[in-house]
């Protein structure tokens, strides 16, 4: 369940499989050359392969709306001003700070940027200009055990209706005109019963005339009664009758027995429409089935697939982790279709691995998995896509990559898809340090927060650093680009680059 900054308990060594998957290791002897910033290894494998890599198309960078870009979570975009080549003069346009700092994405459309904080401020700014156009300040709420929230959940934009919604830590969504900042008429809608202990931390979605809203807790606390939250996924009606639930998805049974959707992303969509996919976090209470506690019935730390329509339950997976620790799913997957496979779903697990499963089919359990993490800091979420690299980019690896060697941070793995639907290591490379936000791919640049601080480009074939920017403050939430500009955070400022 969400605690920025959780530890691990579970050795990834310790984890055992079930039969039939494909599990790499992180090798024992990965040769990993350190460097100020960052380190990175390319395999020659990855280098050979680079050149039957398809070319870039046109840029398509006039818009993020939602996080992860797409509905699919892919996290990538072309850009025609930002490359390899032009990456090294990026340079800060303007910087604006907000009540708090940045966990949720930033959003672009028509000229705008959009951010919010966990001051509970939501600011529309000119990209251009970096000039504030409005803000809105939404209820921050403080907890017994957790500290304050705000808005950690990246809001989502409704083009068709002008509108963006954001979630409040008071379990309200708002909708703010994106000209005005003007909240709309029926708004806010509650969808948390007790903010003392439910909270929205995964990314909203837009489906239809819908909402899609994760619920789970703030870090696993009860509130003042005892009372630990009911996760959820859940379907409000944002258009014809704004509040009403359509459809909810609780994954374990009763009250209060936890099971959050709480990863960055929330949800990914399938590329038809017809499914949902998404994460669920670790159970509590007593098991009726069997009088006993463990932390997975129900659907606990298990990847489901829903159905998009009523939300029943089309697939689930439990890999076999930890049924005892704080090990779950802080991600929704990323969903692509690489060539020569079938089309596949990535996320990474808070027991230090990163598993691929193949869509509609998460009852067969994972095709692949790779250990990368170390439990000093949770991996969240999925990967970043590139069909152009057919390569995945995740973020949370422990550095160096050598387990033999001392560790230094966390960073990037990249992962090629190769002739086969085989998986290899491309390339490691340092990015920071503490729990990583997911990385974005532009083109041919892969972009990553440092956790602790920082903004790293490497170039998405090699690895190799292209340009990095130190921060006075966390970079907590995953950059985003548009319009030849990135968008990052700065502890509780939102900075914009350009070439």
């Amino acid at each position: 369940m969400p605690s920025q900054g959780t530890i691990v308990l579970a050795a990834v060594s310790l984890l055992a499989f079930p039969a039939g998957i494909a599990v790499a290791t992180a090798p024992a002897k990965h040769r990993t050359k350190r460097r100020p910033a960052t380190t990175a290894r390319t395999t020659t494998a990855a280098r050979a392969a680079a050149a039957a890599d398809p070319p870039l198309p046109a840029p398509d960078d006039t818009w993020w709306l939602s996080f992860g870009h797409d509905d699919q979570l892919t996290k990538e975009v072309v850009s025609g001003a930002i490359t390899p080549a032009t990456v090294a003069h990026l340079h800060v346009l303007w910087r604006v700070p907000l009540a708090g700092s940045l966990v949720a994405q930033p959003l672009y459309d028509d000229g705008v940027v959009y951010a919010a904080s966990e001051g509970g401020d939501v600011v529309a700014v000119d990209a251009r200009t970096g000039q504030q156009l409005w803000r809105q300040q939404t209820p921050v709420f403080k907890t017994s055990a957790c500290g304050s929230w705000g808005i950690s959940s990246t809001p989502a934009i409704d083009r068709f209706r002008n509108r963006i919604y954001v979630a409040g830590a008071n379990g309200r969504i708002y909708a703010y005109d994106l000209t005005t900042g003007g909240l709309q008429p029926g708004f806010p809608i509650r969808v948390v019963r007790s903010p003392a202990m439910e909270y929205v931390w995964g990314a909203l979605r837009l489906l239809g005339t819908d909402v899609l809203v994760g619920v789970a807790s703030h870090c696993d606390e009860p509130n003042a009664q005892g009372a630990f939250a009911t996760g959820r996924l859940a379907a409000y009606d944002v258009v014809d009758d704004p509040g009403a639930q359509t459809a909810v998805f609780q994954p374990v049974p009763g009250p209060g027995h936890l099971g959050g959707i709480w990863g960055y992303g929330g949800v990914a969509i399938s590329p038809d429409g017809s499914s949902l996919y998404t994460g669920v976090g670790n159970a509590t209470g007593t098991d009726p089935a069997c009088q006993c506690e463990h932390d997975d019935w129900g659907y606990g730390d298990s990847l489901v697939q829903l159905s998009a329509s009523s939300l029943a339950v089309q697939g689930s997976n439990d890999p076999g982790i930890p049924t005892h620790d704080d090990d779950d799913w802080g991600a929704a997957p990323a969903l692509f279709d690489p060539p020569g496979c079938p089309p596949l779903a990535v996320a990474s697990n808070k027991d230090g691995l990163v598993y691929v499963y193949k869509q509609g089919a998460l009852n067969a359990g994972p095709i692949w998995a790779l250990g990368i993490g170390d439990g000093t800091s949770p991996l969240l979420d999925g990967p970043a896509w590139s069909p152009f690299t057919r390569m995945f980019y995740v973020a949370g690896a422990r550095m160096p990559f050598d387990r033999s060697k001392p560790r230094t941070g966390e960073g990037i793995v990249a992962i090629k898809v190769g002739p086969g639907c085989t998986f290899s290591v491309a390339w490691t490379a340092q990015t920071g340090d503490g729990p990583q936000a997911p990385p974005i791919v532009v083109g041919d640049v892969v972009f990553a927060s440092g956790g602790s601080g920082g903004v790293v480009a490497l170039d998405a074939e090699t690895g190799k650093e292209l340009w990095s920017a130190q921060t006075s403050g966390p970079t907590y939430a995953p950059p985003s680009e548009a319009a030849g500009m990135l968008f990052a955070p700065d502890g509780s400022a939102l900075v914009a680059w350009g070439p």
